[in-house]
């Protein structure tokens, strides 16, 4: 065997395994959506009114206002 040959047979074996190494079992069968403006992951959790004030609190340092 040429020394040609070896490499396009050691490339055709590393492009499928590239490609076989995508096909993960949890990458499977999960939902697609194209259409924009849409999430359809899971809810964010309601931050509390501490958090809330600790947010505008760092807001306004960092716009320039008093701490």
């Amino acid at each position: 065997m040429n020394k040609t040959k070896k490499i396009v047979i050691a490339a055709f074996a590393l492009a499928l395994a590239s490609g076989l190494a995508g096909c993960r079992d949890e990458e499977q069968n999960r939902p697609l959506s194209t259409s924009k403006s849409t999430y359809h992951g899971p809810s964010d959790d309601k931050l509390s009114e501490q958090q809330l004030r600790e947010i505008r609190h760092r807001m306004n340092i960092q716009a320039g206002g008093q701490i």
